[in-house]
């Protein structure tokens, strides 16, 4: 183990959301720092197919594991399978929410953000991730698929512009 600090049993949505995050900050990082136009769109629409394909790939490949491997009864029952993926994919927008604010407010700072030369754009970026952030806790049932954190997303940029 390399960073035991991380190494627990917790909700099956820490790894996507966590990973949904530092996708996020690197988006940040190249909005500020990327001064060819023209990289900055390739890579940030990059970060953001990244965040999208990574939510709605795992909700696929995760429904066709379960067709695959449960057996027990209970996991069979009509509409289970939605009512638990519902609460994994809720876990993933809270833990991203968490973890965006963790590497802001919190000690563990994310170089992708201290790095931003320009004060005024990484204030920006912190305002940008703390709104998202609020987002994704405050209404995390509502991201189901990976489209809902790229909306979600362009509504935080958005209401720093």
């Amino acid at each position: 183990v390399f960073d035991p600090e991380f190494a627990f049993y917790g909700p099956m949505g820490y790894d996507v959301g966590n990973i949904i995050a530092n996708i996020f900050f690197a988006w940040c990082h190249a909005d500020a720092e990327l001064e060819s136009q023209k990289e900055k769109e390739v890579f940030c629409s990059w970060c953001l197919d990244c965040i999208r394909d990574i939510v709605d790939l795992f909700i696929s490949k995760f429904s066709v594991c379960w067709d695959e491997n449960v057996t027990d009864i209970m996991a069979k029952v009509p509409g289970f399978k939605e009512y638990y993926m519902a609460q994994v994919l809720a876990d993933t927008a809270a833990i991203a929410g968490m973890e965006s604010i963790r590497r802001i407010v919190g000690l563990a700072n994310v170089k992708d953000i201290t790095s931003i030369t320009d004060t005024n754009k990484r204030a920006r970026a912190e305002r940008i991730v703390i709104r998202l952030a609020k987002d994704y806790i405050m209404n995390r049932t509502s991201f189901t698929c990976g489209q809902d954190y790229i909306d979600a997303i362009a509504k935080a940029v958005n209401a720093e512009s």
